[in-house]
């Protein structure tokens, strides 16, 4: 008799996207989001911060940031949106 074993204890599946000036990564185990990472592609800071579902980050003023999320919802895109000089430059999201 074969048991599964628990999510936290199956390594995560990573998927990302890259737009024009930054990328969006997310680990998960299907709809079970661990983390979402945002990256400027070109090495410069911005206000950073993403979205899924029913989670919103707060704005983090970096070149790269990670949030841990630690949940599971139905929403099938992880988004990512970099703004400078009080402009929103890019959104890009990932479908799991």
């Amino acid at each position: 008799m074969a048991v599964a074993a628990p999510a936290s204890a199956r390594p995560a599946e990573v998927d990302g996207r890259c737009g024009t000036y930054i990328c969006v990564y997310t680990a998960h185990h299907n709809r079970f989001v661990q983390d979402i990472t945002v990256e400027t592609r070109d090495g410069l800071s911005g206000q950073l911060r993403s979205y899924w579902g029913e989670f919103r980050s707060g704005r983090v003023n970096a070149s790269r940031y990670r949030w841990a999320v630690g949940r599971e919802q139905s929403a099938p895109l992880v988004c990512g949106a970099l703004v400078r000089s009080g402009r929103q430059i890019e959104e890009v999201c990932v479908t799991i």
